[in-house]
């Protein structure tokens, strides 16, 4: 068996900068710019990692779905896969908030946001080898727009939640249901 290319080599690299490091770079610089400074990088990278996991679940639930034949794999992407995605996305923010882990708004944000960058990191490298023919424009876009997409959603239901509790004076289940 021959070797990778060094021009195939650094395609891929490229590619895998493209798409992880602009949501990385996004929430380091929400993690500097959150004057509060009560969230350590340690629980950052923790809230990556979780979403890291989430992907990892999701990619197993949505496999079996695949598999089973219970909906068609254009159905599921579209319509089963995006809410099985944010429930699990959410999961932690929600353990946040009702445990009390989160003091303001913008830690919830920051760690929504960083819940969905992992879960975003994970996904876009598992379609490195799908884009490789698309070259670094596809690898930009994922990077760019479906990793922002993903952190930002999370950071939306986080604020959205710990508002809706601050408002409600409650951290019940139903507080997070909008």
């Amino acid at each position: 068996d021959s070797l990778m290319s060094p021009h195939a080599l650094r395609l891929i690299v490229a590619q895998v900068c493209f798409s992880a490091l602009p949501v990385l770079l996004f929430l380091f610089a929400l993690e500097l710019i959150d004057t509060y400074k009560l969230l350590t990088l340690g629980r950052v990278l923790r809230s990556v990692a979780v979403g890291c996991g989430a992907a990892v679940v999701c990619y197993a639930i949505n496999t079996a779905i695949y598999a089973t034949g219970i909906a068609s794999p254009a159905v599921w992407a579209r319509s089963g896969a995006p809410v099985v995605e944010e429930i699990a996305k959410a999961l932690y923010v929600i353990w946040l908030l009702r445990t009390n882990r989160v003091g303001f708004m913008v830690d919830t944000a920051v760690s929504g946001f960083a819940v969905g960058a992992g879960f975003a990191v994970l996904e876009n490298l598992t379609y490195i080898p799908d884009l490789s023919a698309s070259g670094l424009v596809a690898s930009a876009i994922r990077g760019l727009g479906t990793a922002m997409m993903h952190g930002g959603a999370t950071a939306i239901f986080g604020t959205v939640s710990a508002n809706m509790g601050e408002i409600r004076e409650s951290r019940s289940p139903v507080a997070f249901l909008p």
